[in-house]
């Protein structure tokens, strides 16, 4: 039993869990440095359930490695490796395909159609 990455996937468990169900991310500079414009166009809700499951998912990796051995040797680097892929891959997709951005076209369609 590896009582380290037992440890640490309780702390980025409860990370996890924070940004999942919290509004965590009104904490950090980036968000207190964007304009309000900017602010308003985010679905921030969406993201900080995309990012905390993505911690959850680590934290769950480093449990399994913490407890069993077999999975510390022979998986967990290819465990880890495909998690990194998956973040790199899920930044990606969150930056070019404005997945989370509320769409303005909808939003202009419901109140043409209340005028």
């Amino acid at each position: 039993m590896n009582i380290t990455c037992i440890a640490f996937s309780v702390v980025l468990f409860i990370f996890g869990v924070l940004f999942l169900f919290t509004k965590l991310y009104r904490f950090f500079p980036f968000w207190k440095k964007m304009p309000l414009q900017e602010r308003a166009k985010m679905n921030m809700k969406a993201i900080s359930i995309n990012i905390g499951l993505m911690i959850i998912v680590c934290s769950l990796i480093l449990l399994a490695a913490g407890v069993w051995e077999f999975f510390y040797d022979k998986i967990f680097i290819w465990a880890m490796i495909i998690w990194g892929v998956a973040i790199v891959m899920d930044a990606v997709l969150i930056s070019t395909k404005k997945l989370y951005y509320h769409d303005d076209s909808k939003k202009g369609q419901v109140n043409a159609k209340q005028k």
